[in-house]
């Protein structure tokens, strides 16, 4: 898998979303699962989401070239921000590797999805409160039914240079 941010859910300009990242099996040169860039680029709220095209994706070559694999044992964690530019090269073994990854949210903070298709505004992404259960019961590749809110329509174009600065 290519270098890629995951989807925190949260507004990253009010809080931060965490994932726990768990081998279940050790992790070598040669089924390294994570490796990770050593900088962890915030402000990219729409970073990593299922939805909306990712800032960096013209940076992927240069950021594969600055990433780090990371050795663990079977059972360890891993807390990683969901910011942190991360990727899974290929497995050289003939073993299935498998972790597991969980998702930690603030209690206090709403669930968020982020959206973008032909009906949002151009060089925009739409951000709606919904609930876990959301991507369980509905398509989360469709824009969201009425049932769950717009909270707010915000410019990408903003958030790609902050974050192209921060790279450098």
């Amino acid at each position: 898998m290519s270098p890629h941010q995951d989807s925190s859910h949260v507004d990253e300009r009010k809080t931060f979303s965490v994932y726990a990242w768990i081998p279940l099996q050790n992790v070598n040169k040669w089924n390294v699962v994570f490796i990770i860039y050593l900088k962890v680029i915030h402000g990219v709220f729409i970073s990593g989401l299922l939805n909306v095209e990712w800032p960096l994706k013209d940076k992927v070559k240069e950021l594969s070239k600055m990433m780090e694999p990371l050795k663990m044992k079977k059972g360890e964690v891993l807390f990683f921000h969901s910011a942190l530019i991360h990727s899974s090269p290929p497995n050289y073994t003939f073993k299935t590797r498998v972790a597991i990854n969980y998702y930690l949210h603030p209690k206090d903070h709403p669930f968020l999805h982020f959206y973008e298709d032909k009906e949002t505004p151009e060089g925009k992404v739409e951000m709606f409160e919904v609930t876990p259960e959301y991507f369980y019961n509905e398509d989360f590749e469709r824009r969201p039914s009425e049932k769950y809110p717009l909270i707010e329509v915000i410019d990408k174009t903003k958030i790609r240079k902050e974050v192209l600065k921060q790279l450098i």
